[in-house]
Formats: structure tokens, C-alpha cells, sequence
């Protein structure tokens, strides 16, 4: 270097090229790379005007057209999933929304497991049926991106044929799908969130609206203690907390029953102390919000199954009073007011309960449920938070079966899962519901069986059998894990050959009655007692 200037120079190019090394990459891949750098600039504008769109059919088009100019493929169909199935997209452009596509089978499966921009056609595990593989190939289907959401769960699937250059995709191309498949899953679900907020919205506007034009005294609570209020009350009497309405309803439901305290709270509703002002007792009354009952259809179904359900006069099974719909979007049920302590609150305690206790409960689960099914009545959302028991002063256990609100009759017009308030989804408690409610078929008293036996595997063990961190994976859980239970002695193997014929995949393999569990079941429980 002492030698020669010319080390100085080289030196010198060095570090400029190291301080400007961004500019001169930008130049270097407009000068060389033109082709990829104008798609990487249409994609991240893309990613720009998605934030923009109002609707589904929008995100599609927009998608559509920057696809196009973008990596030239010669046809784009979208689809999305909701919570149950697939469903097109509402767009302008019929070549979008293909009305047949292939969204059945274990394809779905095992497209989601592998998360990523999949080449067709695609191997025999993938399950395609001859018919599926058919329909991607008469439409000249070369590469399918899944759109994942944030749990990871397959939300949708955009489906290229062959770029119109003959070239394949590459490497680079899949990152950017990818990329803009995850941008895609966001904004569908800010625009489903959205579309619920203004639904909710809408609804509360128009039933206060509704009601204030009669003067009615609304519902007021206080959310700390559960305390209800007329209307014209601002605070609560025994914590002073500020009151909040947080559902749309009138404090006295038709001049009868007057809420007094927030027993509980769901997605479907609220349940209340109240007084009956009738007969001057106190009673329960489940508040069911929804669109659904402005229709007649869906009113009329709720009638007919709260019938069903008042028919049963069991004592394990708790008593139903009375019904009627709301004055605004909704209805109620009036029930037993029960005091104790549920099977949930008695797991959380304990995590895994003496045999002694566990024979009782389900020895009195398994009778309520056999008089149910002996009217034909299906509870559908049998889980522990549904069971509660009360010992009396010689501390025996009375134990009563709770909320037969998506309880099936024989009589229903639904022979798929459907909620009195949510009609077209599957209803129940993931982890409970039998494989046959997960996938939206009929059910009957062996849908209640399964939902005993995961029960309880969960009452001697302290876990469901069936566990996992998103809907999907607890679904996929019960549709293909087999389960046994930790077996170190005969009696355990004995209930265990019980537990597998109640957590059977097909229903056909599955015990036929409650009544049978419980012959067999309680007996060896009590051995082990």
C-alpha cells in the first residue's frame, strides 16, 4: 500500500460502495432486473390500497387486477371461509366465483397443514376425489395459495392457472402470494369485524329506538356486582359503580318478570335472577339476542323447541317455565333458579375428583339424559359448565342438567345442527361437540353419549381428551385422534372400554342410550370408589 496509490483508490470504492450500497442495488436491479422489481413495486402497492377497500367483492377485484398485471397468470378464482364453509365472494365478475367449487373432502386438511403455495396436481394424500381433481384441471388450475389468518387456519384460497409467459412460478413469486394471501386474511377479518360492529350496532339503535317509543324502562346493570336498575338509575346502590345497558332490553319482560341480578354471560345472550311478579317466587330467565327471531321462521322454531324442552319434568333436569319473544330482536326463557356449584367450578377446584363424587355425578347426568332421549330431545351442548350440583344439610349430591336451550326435538323442522338463534351453524362447545356436530350433520341422543365421555375423561383425569390452541386444532383433535385413558389397574381398563365406545369417531360404533353407559359405567366407577 506504501508502495502504489492504487490500493488508495480501490479503498476508496469500497467504502463509497458500502455507503451507498441501497442506491446503487435499487440501480442495479432497474437496470438488470426490471421485470422483478416492477412486480415487487406493484405487489407493495397492493399492500397500500388494501387497507382502502369497503368490502369482500372489492379486496377480490383489487387482488385480481394487481395479480394480473403483476404475474400475468392465465385465470384467478377466489374463495373464502366463513365459520362453517366455504363461500364465494360477491363480485362483479363471475369468473371469481366459480358456484361449484370443490370445498369438501380431506384436501382442505391437508392444504392447511402445509401452509403454503402448493403446485398442481397434487399428490394422492392430498385426498382429492377423482371429481375434485377433475375440476382443477378443467380449469387449468397451476398453483393454489392458501390465506391463513392469524391462527393459523385456513380462511380462504386463491387458486392461479399458468402465468401467460409459459414461465414457471418461482421461489420469489410464492413469498410475494404468500405475503399477499396473509394481507388478505387481515383485511377480511377487519371487514367481518366491521360488518359485525354496524350489525350490532344497527340492532341496539333499532330495539332502543323501538322501545323508548313505548317508554320503556330499559335494563340497567352495574359491572362490577351484577345488580340490575330501571333506566332512570345511574349508579349502583351497593358499590356505587357507574351503571352501563348492555342489553337492549326492557328491566320487566311483559309485566311478569323483573331482572334483578346477572347470573351469567354468553355469546348467545345473559342469563338473570329474576322475580316472578305473578306468583312471587324467584326464577331464571335466559335473555337470547339475535336477528334471527325478527323472523317468523326462526320464532316459530323457538317455540316449538322451548315446548319440547318444558315437557321435561325430571329432576335432574332443570324445570322451564315459560317463553316469549322479546319486544325488540330476541327472546327469553324462564327456568328454575337453581342454587350450587357446576361441574366446571367443582374441576376447577378439585382438577381431578375423588371416585366416589365422580360415580354420583354422572350416575344423575346419565339418568337426566336417559329421560331426555326417552322424549326424543337431544341437548346438544352438554358440557360441565351445563351441570350443576347442590348437597343438601346430610350432604347427599342432587345434581341438574342445564340449558337445554339448543336442545333438538324429534318434531324440528333442523335436521342439521342449528341454534334457535343462529341459523345455518354448527352450534356447541368445541372440545364437547361429536364429530358428526363439527361437521354440520344430523345428530341424535348419541351426539349427547360423546359429549359424556369427554366429560368424563375430564372429570378422572383433570384435561379433555381432545385439547389444542384453535378451533381447528381441537377439531382435527376429535375428527381423527383416537383417545385412551391412562389405565393402571382392571377397573380403569374397564371404564376405559366404556369411554371408547362413548368417544367413537361413528356414531354407529357409539353406545346407543345413556341408559347403557349408565349399567355399565356406575357400577365400575363405584368399584373403584
Amino acid at each position: 500500500m506504501t508502495e502504489s496509490t492504487g490500493y488508495l483508490y480501490w479503498l476508496a470504492i469500497a467504502g463509497l460502495t458500502l455507503r451507498f450500497r441501497q442506491p446503487v442495488g435499487l440501480w442495479l436491479d432497474r437496470r438488470f432486473f426490471r421485470e422483478e422489481y416492477d412486480r415487487e413495486q406493484v405487489m407493495l402497492g397492493l399492500l397500500d390500497d388494501l387497507g382502502k377497500v369497503d368490502s369482500v367483492a372489492e379486496l377480490s377485484e383489487r387482488v385480481h387486477a394487481k395479480l394480473e398485471s403483476a404475474l400475468h397468470p392465465a385465470n384467478v378464482y377466489f374463495w373464502y371461509r366463513d365459520a362453517v364453509e366455504f363461500a364465494a365472494a360477491s363480485s362483479s365478475n363471475p369468473l371469481l366465483t366459480p358456484p361449484d367449487f370443490p370445498a369438501d373432502g380431506p384436501w382442505l386438511s391437508w392444504f392447511e397443514d402445509r401452509a403454503a403455495a402448493t403446485e398442481l396436481p397434487w399428490p394422492p394424500e392430498a385426498g382429492l376425489s377423482r371429481r375434485q381433481q377433475r375440476w382443477f384441471s378443467d380449469r387449468n388450475i397451476n398453483l393454489a395459495i392458501p390465506i391463513s389468518d392469524s391462527a393459523e387456519r385456513l380462511a380462504g384460497v386463491v387458486l392461479l392457472g399458468p402465468k401467460k409467459s409459459e414461465e414457471p412460478y418461482g421461489a420469489h413469486d410464492r413469498r410475494l402470494l404468500l405475503a399477499i394471501a396473509t394481507q388478505v386474511a387481515v383485511v377480511r377479518e377487519n371487514l367481518r369485524l366491521r360488518a359485525q360492529v354496524s350489525d350490532e350496532q344497527r340492532i341496539r339503535h333499532d330495539v332502543l329506538a323501538h322501545l323508548d317509543r313505548r317508554r320503556a324502562n330499559l335494563l340497567k346493570e352495574c359491572p362490577r356486582c351484577g345488580l340490575c336498575f330501571d333506566s332512570e338509575a345511574e349508579r349502583c346502590d351497593r358499590d356505587g359503580c357507574a351503571l352501563t345497558m348492555s342489553l337492549p332490553v326492557a328491566r320487566t319482560i311483559e309485566e311478569k318478570y323483573r331482572l334483578d341480578r346477572l347470573i351469567g354471560k354468553g355469546g348467545m345472550g345473559a342469563v338473570y335472577e329474576a322475580r316472578d311478579l305473578r306468583l312471587a317466587r324467584t326464577v331464571a330467565v335466559k335473555i337470547l339476542l339475535g336477528r334471527a327471531f325478527g323472523q317468523r321462521d326462526a320464532l316459530n322454531r323457538f317455540r316449538r323447541e322451548a315446548r319440547a324442552a318444558a315437557r321435561l319434568d325430571h329432576p335432574r333436569i332443570v324445570r322451564i317455565y315459560d317463553y316469549g319473544a322479546l319486544e325488540g330482536e330476541g327472546a327469553y326463557i324462564v327456568m328454575e333458579r337453581l342454587q350450587g356449584s357446576t361441574l366446571r367450578a367443582q374441576l376447577q377446584r378439585l382438577r381431578i375428583m375423588p371416585m366416589r363424587d365422580v360415580a354420583d355425578w354422572f350416575d344423575q347426568i346419565l339418568e337426566g339424559l336417559a329421560a331426555a332421549h326417552a322424549l326424543g330431545i337431544v341437548h346438544r351442548d352438554l358440557k360441565p359448565e351445563n351441570v350443576m350440583g347442590h348437597r343438601d344439610e346430610a350432604q347427599r349430591l342432587g345434581v341438574t342438567i342445564l340449558d337445554f336451550g339448543l336442545a333438538k326435538s324429534p318434531a324440528s323442522e333442523a335436521t342439521r345442527t342449528v341454534s334457535m338463534t343462529m341459523e345455518g351453524t354448527v352450534m356447541g362447545t368445541v372440545g364437547y361437540m361429536s364429530p358428526e356436530q363439527l361437521l354440520g350433520q344430523a345428530v341424535d341422543q348419541r351426539a349427547d353419549i360423546f359429549a359424556v365421555g369427554v366429560m368424563l375423561a375430564e372429570t378422572l383425569t383433570g384435561r379433555r381428551p381432545f385439547e389444542g390452541d384453535t378451533f381447528a386444532d381441537v377439531s382435527r383433535a376429535v375428527l381423527n385422534q383416537a383417545y385412551r385413558l391412562p389405565a393402571t389397574s382392571p377397573g380403569l381398563v374397564a371404564i376405559d372400554a366404556t369411554l371408547q365406545r362413548c368417544l367413537a369417531k361413528d356414531p354407529s360404533e357409539r353406545v346407543a342410550s345413556a341408559e347403557s353407559v349408565r349399567e355399565v359405567l356406575i357400577p365400575a366407577l363405584r368399584r373403584l370408589a
